[in-house]
């Protein structure tokens, strides 16, 4: 995730989740790992972690890289 922030800078929430659910690579992390929590859930979970070590900002914009 913090690789594509790098690559795009910011993106809509829009287009963040389009990218997320297009992925495979997120939903066999998550289907091997984290068969319990939704991919929605496993990915906002790690967007809060980046965003909590500085990584990455949200707002209503969207998601941008930090």
């Amino acid at each position: 995730m913090k690789f594509k922030l790098l690559e795009l800078h910011a993106v809509s929430h829009a287009e963040w989740g389009a990218w997320l659910e297009g992925t495979p690579y997120f939903e066999l992390i998550r289907a091997r790992f984290f068969a319990g929590e939704t991919l929605v859930d496993l990915t906002a979970d790690l967007l809060s972690e980046l965003i909590a070590v500085g990584a990455a900002q949200s707002d209503a914009l969207g998601v941008r890289n930090a």
